[in-house]
């Protein structure tokens, strides 16, 4: 016997497809994290630590001497008739570098006046120390850049001025330089 179809029976309704809702293509996904991350690590590697690895402290304010009074390479130009005095045969091992490298350098010193000579060759052991520790505390990759030497110039200068409280300035040179 046929079945027959009554007034009751409903056809199946196929359920209607929801909406299409655009989505962010998940190829984008791992890129645009990966893009975030290193813009973000970008903003906090300048921000914080750079400062903090690369000495970018600042003078106190009210400090004694208001820092740079002496500028590194403009001594030629500006402070003529100074007296030098040089440390010489510092040999250190540059941070990181586990005894494989060093750094052999000669250190002079400029300064106005002979008396501030005298003043900074009484404290000579200090002074070598002071110059031994910041050498020490520089790595490889930071000595070997790019205006490395003048970067450490300025360190130096900053470093050791308060040694002599009454020299006006203080110029760095680093005759003799070299990398092992």
């Amino acid at each position: 016997m046929a079945e027959t179809k009554g007034p009751e029976a409903v056809p199946e309704a196929k359920p209607e497809k929801p909406a299409a809702t655009k989505r962010f293509p998940r190829k984008f996904l791992l890129p645009g994290i990966i893009a975030g991350g290193v813009i973000l690590g970008g903003a906090v590697g300048s921000q914080i630590l750079a400062p903090k690895l690369f000495g970018g402290s600042t003078p106190q304010a009210g400090s004694p001497k208001e820092l740079p009074k002496h500028r590194p390479g403009a001594a030629a130009a500006e402070h003529t008739g100074g007296t030098i005095h040089q440390i010489e045969n510092i040999i250190v091992n540059p941070a990181g570098a586990k005894g494989s490298r060093f750094l052999m350098a000669t250190v002079a010193i400029e300064l106005p006046t002979p008396e501030d000579e005298q003043q900074l060759r009484v404290q000579e052991v200090r002074v070598r120390d002071k110059i031994i520790s910041l050498l020490e505390s520089q790595s490889m990759e930071m000595l070997t850049q790019p205006g490395a030497r003048d970067s450490l110039k300025r360190r130096l200068a900053d470093a050791l001025w308060p040694m002599v409280p009454d020299a006006e300035w203080v110029e760095i040179y680093l005759p003799q330089f070299v990398i092992q």
